[in-house]
């Protein structure tokens, strides 16, 4: 009878601590329940890149084409080729005969005015083959009247190679019924091998003109797309 009464009691004990042990639980989860969550710190998101590069291609020396400058020009994309370049409106695509059809594949060309008129500036890219790249990547001698003014190296496109920017003088930038026109010209000239081929680029403008800045602007805005 006593050890009845005995079970009974710890029963009744085990199931006291139970429910003191459920109250203490339950105290501590409404306490926790309470207290305000922290606040997790998050860095603020970072801008997209933009397009376009932050900085010229050529060492920084080229004033820099923001969004705004080349926001209304025109964009010559060549998916065949792989690369693509901005130019203002006042500049036009033209035709392109290459020079040499056993080591070239195609050339392309955008000008500001015309030899009617007067063609005050223009950009030529010519996609030659590879072994093409030691003679391409030198401006030819007879273009170069005054020796060459710069030689430096600039980076496009991951590719290394070196910038030359030399004058032409008394060059022919119009052709009237009245005659021909003269001027000096600011020219640079480079080259890239680029996915087995050599990308040659020459752009010229007249000394002085607007032309001459906007080919600079132009040039740093050619990139290749793949």
């Amino acid at each position: 009878m006593d050890s009845l009464k005995q079970s009974g009691i710890a029963s009744i004990g085990t199931v006291l601590i139970i429910i003191g042990l459920l109250v203490i639980a339950g105290g501590i989860y409404y306490s926790i329940s309470q207290k305000p969550l922290q606040t997790i710190s998050q860095k603020p998101p970072q801008p997209e890149q933009s397009i376009l590069p932050t900085q010229s291609p050529f060492s920084g020396e080229q004033p820099q084409s923001s969004l705004s400058e080349v926001a209304n020009w025109k964009t010559y994309r060549n998916e065949k080729y792989g690369f693509e370049f901005k130019y203002p409106k006042e500049w036009n695509l033209v035709g392109c005969t290459v020079g040499d059809p056993s080591s070239a594949f195609e050339c392309f060309r955008i000008t500001k005015g015309s030899l009617e008129t007067k063609e005050v500036g223009g950009l030529i890219v010519t996609v030659l083959k590879a072994a093409a790249f030691e003679q391409a990547k030198k401006p030819p001698t007879e273009e170069v009247s005054e020796g060459i003014l710069t030689q430096k190296p600039i980076l496009i496109g991951n590719q290394e190679t070196t910038l030359y920017s030399y004058r032409i003088s008394n060059a022919v930038i119009g052709i009237t019924k009245s005659g021909k026109t003269y001027a000096t010209l600011s020219a640079i000239h480079f080259a890239i091998l680029y996915n087995q081929k050599t990308y040659q680029v020459r752009g010229y403008a007249v000394e002085g003109d607007k032309a001459e800045s906007e080919l600079d602007q132009i040039l740093s805005t050619f990139k290749f797309i793949r």
